[in-house]
C-alpha cells in the first residue's frame, strides 16, 4: 500500500505507505490517525477557548464528542449517497471510511442538527458553543485534508505549475476515467503519463489553516452570538467555491458540481445575514438572543444554566461581577 507522490516543480517525492501499524489482525492507518488528531485539536481548541466565553467545559465536550460523531456518520452517507451508481454494485465498501470518501457538507448537516438537539439537552447556548467548535473545526479540517495526501485523493485538474504534483495512483485513476480530465480526449488521456495535477488538498489545509488564524484572531471582537459561525460558513463557502471547480472527483448532479454549488449558495448567504447581523448591532437593534451579554434563565430551552448564564467574554465578565459587588458602594458606572 505504499504511493509515491512527486512534486517535480519543487524537486519533492515522498513515498508514502497508507498504513501506519500492523497489530495482529488490525491495521491503522494514517488517513485514520490525521483526521483523528484534526479532530481532537479541533474540539481541544473550542473547549478551551469557549471557557472565557462563560460556556462550561463539560458541556461543551458533550455536545462536541457526539456531534462530530454523527457528523463522520452523514459525511459518509451523503457521499456514498451521491456516489450510488458505484455503491450499488459494491456495498461491501460502503463501510470502509478508512479509505476515504466522506463530503464535508453531509458532516456539516448532520453535525449542526445534531448539536443543537444536544445544546437543547444539555441547556447551553447553540449559537454560542457553534462560533467556538466551528473556528476549531476550521483547524481540524485544514490537518484532516492531508489524510488526502497520503490516500492521495481530493486532486485536482491538469497543472502546469511550479506547485504541480504527479503519481502513478493519479495516473491510474485517470485512465480509468478519462473524462475527469477537461480538455483532453480519451486517447490522449490514455496516452499520458506523470499527468500533474493541481494539489487541491493543500490548496483547501491551506485556506481552511488561514480562516482559523483569521477567526481564533477575531474572536475577542466579536460582536454578537453567532457572528463567527456565519464567518465560518462565509470562509469555508467561499474557498470551496473555487477549489472544487478545480477537482476531478466532485460529486455531480447532472451538469452540477454539488458541493460547488452548495458552497457559493452557503458563502453568499451568510456573507448577507453577517451584513444584517451588524447593521442591527450599530443600531442597537441586534435581537437580544444573540447578545453575547443577555439570555434567558437558565430553565429556559436551549438556555445556559444558572451558574454560565452571567458570564461574559474575557474581562468584561469579570467587570460584571465586579459591578454588582459594588452597587452598594454607589459605583454604579462601573455596570
Amino acid at each position: 500500500m505504499i504511493n509515491t507522490v512527486s512534486f517535480p516543480g519543487l524537486g519533492l517525492s515522498f513515498e508514502i505507505d497508507r498504513v501506519a501499524l500492523r497489530a495482529g489482525p488490525f491495521t491503522v492507518y494514517w488517513y485514520g490517525l490525521i483526521v483523528t488528531c484534526g479532530v481532537i485539536l479541533g474540539i481541544a481548541y473550542a473547549v478551551r477557548r469557549g471557557k472565557t466565553a462563560g460556556l462550561d467545559p463539560d458541556r461543551t465536550l458533550d455536545v462536541a464528542m457526539y456531534s462530530v460523531l454523527v457528523a463522520f456518520i452523514g459525511a459518509r452517507i451523503y457521499y456514498v449517497a451521491f456516489s450510488w451508481d458505484y455503491y450499488s454494485a459494491h456495498p461491501q465498501e460502503i463501510i470502509r471510511i478508512w479509505e476515504g470518501g466522506i463530503a464535508f457538507y453531509g458532516g456539516v448537516i448532520a453535525g449542526v442538527l445534531f448539536a443543537m438537539l444536544m445544546c437543547r439537552l444539555r441547556k447551553v447556548r447553540f449559537l454560542r458553543v457553534a462560533d467556538f467548535l466551528l473556528t476549531g473545526t476550521l483547524l481540524g479540517q485544514s490537518i484532516g485534508r492531508w489524510g488526502n495526501f497520503v490516500n492521495v485523493e481530493a486532486f485536482g485538474s491538469y497543472c502546469t505549475g511550479i506547485q504541480r504534483m504527479v503519481s502513478p495512483h493519479i495516473d491510474a485513476y485517470l485512465h480509468q476515467n478519462p473524462s475527469l480530465l477537461p480538455g483532453f480526449t480519451q486517447e490522449q488521456v490514455l496516452s499520458m503519463t506523470e499527468i500533474p495535477v493541481h494539489p487541491t488538498f493543500f490548496y483547501e489545509s491551506a485556506w481552511l489553516m488561514l480562516g482559523f488564524i483569521l477567526l481564533a484572531a477575531y474572536t475577542p471582537r466579536r460582536k454578537f452570538d453567532g457572528e463567527l459561525t456565519l464567518m465560518y460558513f462565509a470562509w469555508n463557502g467561499l474557498g470551496r467555491s473555487w477549489i472544487e471547480g478545480l477537482r476531478t472527483d466532485s460529486l455531480m448532479m447532472g451538469n452540477f458540481r454539488v458541493s460547488q454549488v452548495l458552497a457559493a449558495v452557503m458563502a453568499a448567504v451568510s456573507v448577507l445575514l453577517l451584513a444584517a447581523a451588524r447593521s442591527h448591532c450599530r443600531k442597537g437593534t441586534l435581537p437580544e438572543a444573540l447578545r453575547i451579554e443577555c439570555w434567558p434563565p437558565g430553565d429556559e430551552a436551549g438556555g445556559e444554566d444558572t451558574g454560565t448564564a452571567a458570564q461574559k467574554d474575557g474581562e468584561n465578565e469579570e467587570k460584571l461581577t465586579e459591578g454588582e459587588g459594588d452597587v452598594n458602594d454607589g459605583d454604579s458606572d462601573r455596570r
